[in-house]
């Protein structure tokens, strides 16, 4: 009985709005982030022989997103990586079990448009939906994993560009009038399509190997917010 005697008091305090955000608000978001790339591979190719699969490290990052209002319901947000992510791939299974493979740099350049559904007083969540282009460079094979796989000299190694989906949730919990703690998780659709060239024992040998993120929240942000 004391819980509905106090309900209306409590839906009272609920549905007390914090300042709204308007069109052409700018809302700065600082986090740092904890990315796992969650990663579904393919079979790792030689010359069209299976050799094994990959698995990648996860890692944690610093993030910047800056998102525009265009109303107090839709926005758009930007985030932009302060570093690129060091993908570190492993080897999995077959041949190459526990082996390091090698590295790459990503970096991810993402736009999500932004949906806030409501607001209470201590709470404003949002969904967001984009794409992004994920630049992938700077690919090396392990020094030692390629001389444990006789391979005498790399001719050449490259990884295609990334295009793909994005998904976010999210919600800011107000401090003061324009500054809130943020958490977030969004899932960033990146996938790996790699080639080489080596040779090994005088011959030339191609290597192929693909690899995407599973469809699962792989990017958890926890940092602050601050409204301009």
């Amino acid at each position: 009985m004391q819980t509905v005697k106090y309900l209306p008091v409590i839906l009272c305090i609920l549905s007390v709005p914090v300042l709204s955000y308007e069109g052409g608000d700018t809302i700065l978001r600082v986090g740092y982030a904890n990315v796992d790339f969650r990663e579904d591979s393919d079979a790792v190719l030689v010359d069209n022989a299976e050799i094994g699969n990959l698995s990648v490290e996860s890692q944690r990052t610093p993030l910047l997103t800056i998102a525009t209002m265009f109303n107090e319901r839709w926005g758009v947000e930007f985030l932009i990586p302060f570093f690129p992510l060091e993908l570190k791939a492993d080897g999995k299974d077959g041949f190459i079990d526990g082996l390091p493979m090698g590295t790459a740099d990503v970096y991810p350049l993402v736009i999500a448009f932004q949906y806030y559904p409501f607001e209470v007083s201590w709470a404003k969540p949002y969904i967001g939906l984009g794409a992004n282009y994920t630049f992938i460079s700077n690919e090396k094979i392990d020094k030692n994993t390629a001389s444990q796989l006789g391979i005498e000299r790399i001719e050449s190694l490259d990884a295609d560009n990334s295009v793909g989906w994005v998904f976010q949730l999210g919600v800011d919990f107000p401090i003061t009038k324009n500054l809130m703690v943020n958490l977030s998780s969004m899932y960033l659709e990146l996938n790996l399509d790699a080639t080489g060239t080596f040779y090994a024992n005088g011959a030339q040998s191609d290597l192929s190997a693909k690899m995407g993120v599973k469809k699962q929240p792989n990017i958890t942000v926890v940092g602050v917010s601050y409204r301009f």
